[in-house]
């Protein structure tokens, strides 16, 4: 029997309608009982409502919005539940959680996932003991060299543009007339040359060229030059959009827009550490870096290498730029935070360390540590909770949530819970201090670690020894 286009379209349009509700009422992962967000619960019945405040960059906010009306569980999609009791977040993202990364991960890597996009936990325990010797004390001293080098440049970068200069004559990033300039831009390209550094031995420099150019190789092996920042922005804005979706959905709207700028960023971004990869590939530093320690070949232990995808882990720059950028936000509108910090570490740190201080010192400088775990706190790098999935039976908050359902944690709202925290919504690094009785230990206990849902080898180590160095290394001399 032959239909004409009108009838296949109108067969078509009555199957995305029926088939939500049919499932809905169906409801054969018991899901109906928590209540929905959206106007009359639509977010039970369409990923729609999630995809509409993924596209404007609200998404956390929206959650929030829902859970103050709606309670600690909320249905934000059809298959996505959020919970924002203090109890989940360990239970969701734990390493002892019988609980796997979301299919958003797996999208997201394709046929050929790296460490941070894949979803099997065999493949994710093999590649987390190839990264392990690389957090060893003698590796953080040679980090901590690095970072300290790369510090430099920033701070270099930061004195030149407060007095209204360009860095060269690529500089793409003037300041403004009234002398002004906007650090975000600065800091990203500050970790991206860190991190290059440490991968690859071989940075960026987009801190002495003052432009984010850079190098993307496709596997055809036709280079072109691309800007990485808003590549990076634009690639990870389309997958928080539209990855979450099934697999036919997400590839059918990928295929419907492969020619938009998100969609095509996503797949150019891998294309630049594509191009590191394959140039350390062929040069061997005399220093070891990160990738020193990942098989390319069989090695001594007799372990096969690891694939080139699974080689192309991309580390999370934007988590480190947040984090420094929230920093000197909240610094710059607390100027009596500021001075006590910059005072304190005026006379914390000895004068043969001032024009770049060790980690070992700043390390044991509890002030310093205050402000940044106040601004992990208030300001959440990640603001919206990362998505996972039951494999069996789970119980999240006391509720028994059947396999294959997508679970989340929002951290920024535990972080803002005023029965976790005493006036959460303020920025106070004092009630961190240990001497302070103002704050209880029960309090302190209760920051959660926002390197947890991420469940790489990076550990928040690493990410406190980038971020204590650039922050007391600006602190002090700038």
């Amino acid at each position: 029997m032959a239909y004409s286009a009108s009838q296949a379209g109108l067969i078509a349009v009555t199957l995305a309608v029926l088939t939500p509700a049919f499932i809905y009422f169906r409801d054969a992962k018991g899901l109906r009982r928590y209540s929905a967000a959206g106007p009359c619960g639509i977010a039970a019945v369409t990923p729609l409502w999630l995809m509409y405040y993924n596209w404007f960059g609200i998404r956390w906010k929206a959650v929030e919005e829902a859970h103050k009306k709606l309670g600690a569980v909320v249905r934000i999609s059809p298959n996505h539940l959020s919970f924002a009791d203090p109890g989940a977040y360990k239970e969701i993202y734990g390493h002892k959680a019988d609980i796997v990364k979301d299919v958003l991960c797996s999208h997201m890597g394709g046929d050929t996932p790296n460490m941070a996009d894949t979803t099997d936990r065999a493949d994710h325990a093999r590649e987390r003991k190839y990264l392990a010797s690389i957090f060893s004390a003698k590796n953080f001293s040679a980090f901590e060299t690095r970072i300290q080098h790369v510090t430099a440049k920033l701070i270099a970068c930061v004195e030149t543009k407060a007095r209204g200069g360009k860095i060269a004559d690529t500089d793409r990033f003037e300041a403004r007339p009234d002398g002004s300039f906007g650090q975000r831009l600065w800091l990203n390209m500050y970790t991206y040359d860190v991190i290059s550094s440490l991968i690859w031995s071989d940075s960026f420099d987009f801190l002495v060229k003052g432009d984010d150019s850079c190098v993307a190789e496709p596997i055809t092996g036709e280079k072109k030059t691309v800007q990485a920042m808003s590549i990076f922005q634009n690639g990870v804005w389309y997958s928080v959009f539209c990855a979450h979706l099934p697999l036919f959905a997400y590839r059918a709207l990928r295929y419907m827009t492969s020619s938009y700028k998100g969609t095509m960023a996503a797949d150019v971004f891998g294309n630049i550490a594509r191009c590191k990869t394959n140039k350390r590939l062929v040069s061997t530093p005399e220093e070891s870096d990160v990738f020193s320690h990942l098989p390319v070949k069989v090695d001594q232990k007799g372990r096969p290498p690891m694939p080139m995808w699974e080689i192309l882990a991309d580390d999370f720059n934007d988590t480190t730029q947040t984090t420094l950028t929230n920093n000197i936000f909240l610094l710059a509108t607390h100027p009596e935070v500021q001075a006590k910090l910059r005072s304190t570490l005026l006379q914390s740190i000895p004068q043969n360390e001032r024009s770049m201080p060790s980690y070992s010192t700043l390390s044991q400088i509890p002030y310093l540590r205050a402000v940044l775990d106040e601004s992990f706190r208030v300001l959440t790098p990640q603001r919206f909770g990362l998505p996972r999935r039951t494999v069996t039976v789970s119980t999240i908050s006391g509720h028994a949530i059947t396999p294959e359902v997508t679970v989340s944690s929002p951290l920024s709202e535990l972080h803002n819970n005023p029965t976790l925290f005493t006036k959460p919504l303020e920025w106070i690094p004092e009630r961190w201090m240990a001497d302070n009785p103002d704050f209880t230990d029960t309090e302190r206990r209760n920051l959660k670690d926002f390197v947890m849902p991420l469940r790489l080898g990076r550990e928040p180590a690493l990410a406190y020894l980038e971020i204590s160095i650039c922050a007391g290394g600006v602190g002090v001399v700038v």
